[in-house]
């Protein structure tokens, strides 16, 4: 199985900048243009190549520049996992190099099957804010609306001026703060990707 990256960039990049900026990234994984599109369907763009890599786990990344304003990255894996994996280790990558801006990255998860290739898996990097924002919206839902009913129920019971309506609008802040800081907390550590069923 593989999978097929695009990453889109907001401007023409320099494919000899590119494999320059592989080869230090790769190392001692690197392997020759002809050896990673050797039993692929990609032989017959060797000439593209930037970068291709090949590990223990009998995974094999293959960079290649196709246009300038988008870099390609076919990842050969054993499993979903690696490959996933892997796509977000070559998206890092390439945020980190020189003269590289991404717009957006995108990867589809393919099986060969009986000369086909069926897609199974597609997905896509979310931003940071829309991870935040979604687990915002999550944790209102399941925490938030609960503290909010119950400081307006207090409120409306009690005088504002009471102790016990007093109590549950400090809850309900006191909860919404939270929810702003494990919003936080969630959006640094989830996974980047979102991950769907091909249709």
């Amino acid at each position: 199985m593989y999978a097929e990256l695009n990453v889109l960039l907001r401007s023409g990049v320099n494919s000899a900048s590119i494999r320059q900026q592989l080869a230090k990234y790769l190392g001692n994984t690197a392997i020759s243009a002809n050896d990673a599109v050797e039993n692929t369907s990609l032989a017959a763009y060797h000439g593209l190549v930037v970068g291709a890599a090949a590990f223990p786990s009998d995974s094999k990344v293959i960079y290649l520049c196709l246009v300038e304003n988008e870099v390609q990255v076919y990842i050969f894996a054993k499993t979903i996992s690696q490959i996933k994996e892997h796509c977000a280790k070559a998206v890092k990558q390439l945020k980190k190099m020189h003269g590289l801006e991404i717009k957006k990255s995108s990867a589809t998860i393919l099986i060969p099957d009986n000369g086909t290739d069926i897609d199974i898996l597609i997905g896509d990097e979310r931003g940071w804010f829309s991870t935040f924002t979604s687990a915002l919206f999550e944790r209102w839902f399941s925490k938030g609306l609960t503290a909010a009913v119950n400081a307006t129920g207090a409120v409306i019971i009690f005088k504002a001026a009471e102790n016990p309506a007093i109590s549950a609008v400090i809850g309900l802040i006191a909860t919404a703060v939270g929810i702003v800081f494990e919003s936080l907390h969630s959006a640094w550590r989830v996974e980047s990707w979102s991950w769907k069923e091909s249709k």
